[in-house]
């Protein structure tokens, strides 16, 4: 399939990072460019040629990837390039600030595979998994490095690529990165020991379902129970007996697909009951428990939080003369409108009826006029429905703690709201502090 080249800037010091972010964006057919040191001057942080997207983590560069963002943010041109943060505190407050960039997305470490890829599908402007390839990395943990070899061979027979380790302290680093489809592991290392590394996996929250297959020379009965009692998936004997292999490690990823799929479904079921099935935005019920998360990061992080309500206005006369098929088509398309004008980590809901709510992680009262701004006029500007209807809205915000207390966020935006439609409707209102 012919895609039009496209490239990814590297932004990592990493080196095991920059080759499995480099191997997954030449995947997609893309040529890449690697920053693995900072020039002295940020007028050279971007490469000569302007890149299609940024994959970001500058861990170990003296500059934070907030503080790098803000630097690209400051050059206009910069504005429309897609940015990944791939640092493994990604979906931290630090990341989570406003930027004039047209998509700021998280993808933390350990990075899975196939969802970063269709991430970045669905950034390149491709469609969803037009080149995501079923294959999924292994990590294979073994100092024998024909054996390594082989069992590098043998995945690779099954649609598993494959990353070697040769010591415990090499694959610690490797996990650091990669979240892999499974891990083969020998018991005997040089420097330590591979029921250790199997025990450390399962009392890990982010890897404690990886599928781990021990591939060991020691096939006495008390070694294998042992093996399986440390949260190993199955025992492979050495030498290795290439059907033997294929079975047991088919069976073990065939229930790791299961298990996935189960978690999917799961999560979709999730999704169905935080959305409003017609705007497709959170629904109430997920607004106060985002308003809650949110408000406990910001204790954290010390960083702002914004709150936008926002209101139809005159709305129910679109009903009466239009009837609520026509209302139902304007709320929908208010629903589109509204996740466009905002960044992606931003909180849009359906508070009730004709009225909506945005959380704005990290925006100051500045930026949070901004967007609300932004939303208005962008509203004003077009037709709705069917019947081409004009339709405007009005907003009242919030911010903590800059303007409003942390139990008022709400009812301050809701005052602010009151004012905005007493006062003429089609404009923003920002509460004030008492």
């Amino acid at each position: 399939m012919n895609i039009i080249s496209k490239k990814a800037l590297i932004v990592d010091a990493n080196p095991i990072s920059v080759q499995f972010l480099s191997q997954a964006t030449e995947m997609l057919g893309m040529d890449t460019q690697v920053l693995s040191t900072l020039p002295e001057s940020p007028e050279d942080w971007m490469p000569t040629l302007t890149p299609d997207v940024i994959l970001v983590d500058t861990s170990g560069m003296g500059i934070t990837t907030a503080d790098y963002i803000s630097q690209l943010d400051t050059n206009v041109d910069n504005h429309k390039i897609p940015i990944v943060v791939t640092s493994a505190s990604a979906g931290d407050a630090e990341v989570k600030r406003v930027f004039d960039a047209a998509e700021v997305k998280s993808a933390p470490k350990p990075i899975e595979l196939p969802p970063f890829l269709r991430m970045l599908n669905t950034l390149l402007g491709w469609n969803s998994g037009q080149r995501v390839p079923k294959r999924a990395p292994a990590i294979i943990v073994e100092d024998v490095n024909t054996t390594a070899l082989i069992v590098q061979k043998l995945l690779d027979v099954l649609g598993v690529d494959s990353y070697i380790c040769n010591t415990v302290a090499a694959f610690e680093e490797y996990v650091k990165v990669i979240y892999p489809e499974i891990i083969s592991l020998d018991l005997y290392l040089p420097d330590g020991n591979g029921l250790d590394i199997c025990k450390s996996i399962r009392s890990s929250r982010k890897l404690d379902e990886l599928p781990i297959v021990i591939v060991s020379g020691n096939t006495e009965m008390d070694t294998v129970v042992e093996c399986l009692r440390a949260g190993a998936n199955d025992h492979i004997s050495k030498p290795i007996i290439k059907e033997e292999f294929f079975a047991r490690v088919s069976n073990v990823l065939k229930i790791r697909t299961l298990q996935k799929d189960l978690h999917d479904q799961q999560k979709q079921m999730e999704r169905l009951a935080f959305t409003d099935p017609l705007t497709l935005l959170f629904n109430r019920t997920y607004m106060d428990m985002a308003l809650q998360r949110e408000l406990e990061r910001t204790r954290r992080s010390k960083s702002p939080l914004g709150l936008l309500l926002i209101d139809l206005d005159f709305f129910k006369r679109v009903n009466d003369t239009h009837g609520h098929e026509v209302g139902d088509e304007v709320l929908r398309e208010f629903g589109a409108l509204l996740r466009t004008a905002i960044r992606s980590y931003d909180v849009p809901c359906r508070y009730g009826g004709e009225e909506f709510c945005v959380l704005l992680p990290g925006s100051t009262a500045s930026n949070v006029v901004t967007v609300a701004e932004r939303i208005r006029k962008a509203c004003e500007t077009r037709t709705f429905s069917s019947k081409a209807l004009k339709q405007t809205i009005s907003i009242g915000t919030s911010v903590y703690p800059e303007l409003s207390r942390e139990n008022a966020l709400i009812s301050d935006a809701d005052k602010a709201l009151y004012s905005a439609k007493q006062s003429g409707r089609n404009r923003t209102i920002v509460s004030l502090p008492k």
